[in-house]
């Protein structure tokens, strides 16, 4: 989909919000720092340090589809997909790993979405073109992987722990890595053409339609986060990314930010999180004699559990 005023503003607001870093997505472990960072920003020589878990992403659905040329406005929240639909199914995890200033993530996220569609396309003075039993199911599967570099850091998060109003922790990272996504996207129903000059319609044609894709893509993705330990046992965290560059789809963003509260659970440092979350992708879509326009945003609260080991 060529928008690239859009695209531009999607980037500015990426880097806007992360003030400055760059890199690639990460995961929602990391609004429980992973890497404890010394003083003056030098990392100590310390081993591997883990985080891992599992979480919730309660998704809604915005865009929109440009079908023949008509765009099909999509707008709706949890709570009308919930209503409108007997499918709705999210599963969700991540794994991250740090070793000085270097480290890796993995987020895979699982997520199919069903919605009615009955619009109306287009209307031009007693022409009327609109879809008519329109069925629209989208699964998603994510797999967001990069690596990063943590350019600057101050204090200590340890230290912010025991004595946070001294020394709070704060770090930067940059990002780089990829994601890759596999779309199954079927849309259905029919085209309805009406002429209606005066109360009576003189013409009134339909015609099904049907699109059923189902693609594999990769996107190289680039980003950054910040990190904030700013009081004992509460922890925050922004971070962005954006890419696609035609490499996989047209464009594609996604913004984060969550605050945590650590703890300890089974002998091991744990974190509870929430937060929110924002992934949008588009891309033109060719199967046979049809072609479709997507530009979809998955949006919505997030909640998980972290531990490190």
């Amino acid at each position: 989909m060529n928008r690239p005023v859009l695209r531009l503003f999607d980037c500015l607001v990426c880097l806007l919000l992360l003030a400055g870093p760059m890199g690639a997505a990460a995961s929602p472990a990391e609004a429980e720092p992973v890497h404890p960072a010394a003083d003056g920003g030098e990392s100590p020589d310390e081993g591997w340090m883990f985080s891992a878990g599992l979480y919730l992403w309660v998704t809604g659905m915005s865009g929109d589809l440009t079908v023949r040329g008509r765009d099909v406005p999509i707008d709706m929240s949890f709570i009308d997909l919930v209503n409108a639909t007997d499918t709705l199914v999210g599963l969700f995890g991540y794994f991250e790993g740090m070793k000085g200033r270097f480290g890796f993530a993995l987020d895979a996220a699982y997520s199919r979405l069903s919605a009615n569609l009955d619009a109306r396309l287009t209307s031009v003075g007693p022409v009327e073109l609109s879809l008519e039993g329109g069925e629209w199911d989208f699964r998603l599967f994510v797999l967001d992987f990069a690596g990063f570099y943590r350019f600057y850091e101050v204090g200590h998060w340890k230290e912010a722990e025991q004595t946070p109003r001294k020394r709070p922790f704060i770090a930067f990272d940059a990002l780089l890595g990829g994601r890759y996504s596999h779309e199954k996207i079927e849309l259905n129903g029919t085209v309805r053409t009406t002429l209606t000059p005066g109360d009576t319609p003189i013409l009134d044609e339909s015609y099904p339609f049907a699109l059923e894709p189902s693609d594999h893509l990769v996107d190289p993705i680039l980003g950054g986060r910040i990190l904030l330990w700013p009081a004992k046992r509460v922890h925050l965290a922004l971070w962005g990314d954006f890419g696609g560059f035609g490499a996989g789809h047209d464009f594609t963003w996604q913004l984060k930010g969550m605050g945590g509260y650590s703890f300890r659970m089974f002998g091991l440092d744990s974190s509870v999180f929430a937060g929110y979350r924002s992934l949008c992708v588009e891309r033109e879509i060719e199967e046979g004699n049809e072609t479709m326009d997507m530009s979809i945003t998955l949006h919505g609260p997030v909640v998980g559990l972290a531990c490190r080991f």
